[in-house]
């Protein structure tokens, strides 16, 4: 039960850390679509 929940935890943290990767991606692209106006 324990190592279940320690896995489910694990995917979890991942999904995260790589949506926030994502975000911070779209994020500095629009700056730097906002400064080549």
């Amino acid at each position: 039960s324990t190592y279940s929940e320690r896995l489910n935890l694990c995917k979890v943290m991942r999904g995260f850390h790589v949506r926030t990767i994502t975000i911070n991606r779209a994020i500095g692209y629009m700056n730097s679509g906002d400064h080549q106006r």
